[in-house]
């Protein structure tokens, strides 16, 4: 950047970080403003900032990109209701994607200004709602099982010697080690569901959930497990719960998630910065 740091480089004329200002110190509900700056430069800050509004106070920021915020928020009256976060070096924020981020987060949830990348683990979609997450957290749930699964299926008999089993005992390990783990595949689809139920102001989906899992979903099957199979029904009974309640709960919460989409404001960005490697910030 030949000596000069990116928030302060020009364009058109001017430092990226006034770029990055204007939308916010025109905007009617901004009353203050914070802009975190490493020490050697609240030293001695450009004179064009000091003269650019009385609301902008400087700040020194801290040694990460969330230190810097902290330090930001501290400077902040203690009466604000909501506070925005912005990059100094991103000059393409405009009047009218702070309002539709004010008016996301007059529903209650925070709100991120963003523009969908062609890499990246998460998927956004109409809403503005990360739907990709809860399919990873599916999918890594059931790669985790499954390399466990192989593990204990590989080491059973070696379980069964280092307990010195008994012929029913070593039965049991053995079926459980072969068959009942992939249960655990379902257990985890019922956590991963009950995690986005907390997440998205539904917990007492969880509860239920978990109740029905507990109850309707164990002892029936483990009493008639038992009464046909003896101790390997028992086993399987608590797996056909877990079966069963692990994808009632995981259809559940792609539906909550889509529900939500379709209910949220889409807040789009008309053009997009080109990738470039970040800097400490300012």
């Amino acid at each position: 950047m030949g000596g000069v740091r990116k928030p302060f480089l020009e364009l058109l004329g001017e430092p990226l970080l006034l770029h990055s200002l204007r939308p916010f110190l025109t905007h009617p509900q901004v009353v203050a403003v914070a802009v975190a700056f490493p020490e050697v430069e609240l030293r001695d800050p450009p004179d064009w900032l000091a003269r650019v509004d009385s609301r902008v106070v400087l700040v020194q920021g801290g040694a990460t990109r969330s230190e810097s915020v902290w330090e930001a928020l501290q400077a902040l009256p203690e009466s604000l209701e909501l506070i925005a976060v912005h990059d100094a070096a991103r000059p393409l924020v405009t009047r009218d994607i702070i309002d539709r981020c004010l008016e996301a987060v007059d529903e209650g949830t925070g709100a991120v200004a963003g523009w969908p990348a062609v890499d990246t683990v998460k998927q956004v979609g109409e809403g503005d709602r990360v739907r990709a997450t809860l399919g990873n957290a599916v999918v890594f749930n059931v790669v985790y099982i499954t390399l466990v699964w192989l593990l204990l299926w590989s080491c059973a008999d070696f379980i069964v010697r280092a307990f010195s089993a008994s012929d029913m005992a070593a039965d049991l390990i053995g079926f459980y080690c072969n068959f009942l783990v992939g249960a655990f595949v379902f257990n985890g689809m019922l956590f991963v569901a009950n995690a986005s139920f907390n997440n998205l102001h539904h917990p007492h989906w969880a509860t239920g959930f978990n109740f029905g899992r507990a109850l309707l979903g164990t002892i029936p099957a483990v009493y008639l497990g038992a009464e046909w199979y003896g101790a390997r029904g028992v086993m399987a009974g608590e797996a056909v719960g877990a079966v069963l309640f692990g994808l009632l709960a995981m259809v559940a919460a792609f539906a909550l998630v889509g529900r939500i989409e379709r209910q949220q404001t889409r807040v789009e960005v008309t053009a997009a910065p080109p990738v470039v490697e970040r800097e400490p910030p300012i």
